[in-house]
């Protein structure tokens, strides 16, 4: 992370002063367990969608970046084959 960015997130951060860590609650993330269940938590998709989205999210960047044939089957090993679309309405 870019210095001003952390800067920026270390602002305000004494309780109560409505900073980063008041919204965040990062007081009670002490792993990245903590992180993601929290971020699945805020989001508006089950948590099903959110998984399915994540490894295709990864799955497009890997092929963006043109990854070795042995990385993407790799990933698609770890996480499954993504589900096609729903065709649209």
């Amino acid at each position: 992370m870019g210095r001003g960015v952390s800067r920026q997130l270390g602002q305000g951060s004494e309780p109560g002063s409505g900073g980063f860590d008041d919204v965040a609650g990062l007081d009670d993330i002490e792993d990245v367990e903590d992180l993601l269940f929290d971020i699945f938590g805020w989001s508006d998709m089950t948590l099903n969608e959110a998984l399915e989205a994540f490894a295709k999210a990864v799955l497009d960047r890997l092929r963006q970046i043109q990854a070795k044939p042995e990385t993407l089957s790799r990933w698609v090993t770890l996480v499954g084959e993504p589900r096609p679309a729903a065709p649209a309405e």
